[in-house]
């Protein structure tokens, strides 16, 4: 079964989720100024995120931060810990992954999630 065009509100933004199969999702992150997602991982999902608008940053596998911007690209394999913020600016990514949603292990998170 499909699903498309949900929106999600989280407390550092909203996901608009494009399409959601059984193969993969399609999803618009928007990171609002002077927020961050989890410090986090997941144990099956593989992500692919590219910076659509905006600058931010992104740590992965626990190195320092770097800047991001429009038209990078990363790669998230499975296990590898990462995390998006940003600064005084929104910040929107596009995001492709495999179908699990709900596969998120938080190891640290501003809003209590973890």
């Amino acid at each position: 079964m499909t699903k498309v065009n949900e929106v999600i509100e989280k407390p550092w933004g909203r996901e608009h989720i494009l399409v959601h199969n059984d193969k993969y999702v399609i999803k618009r992150i928007i990171v609002d100024p002077h927020q961050r997602l989890s410090q986090q991982f997941h144990k099956e999902k593989h992500e692919t995120m590219m910076i659509e608008k905006g600058q931010g940053y992104i740590s992965l596998r626990y190195e320092d931060k770097v800047v991001v911007k429009p038209g990078d690209i990363f790669e998230i394999e499975p296990l590898v810990c990462h995390r998006v913020s940003t600064d005084n600016e929104s910040l929107s990514i596009l995001e492709v992954s495999t179908p699990e949603l709900f596969d998120v292990v938080r190891l640290e998170d501003d809003y209590g999630r973890a």
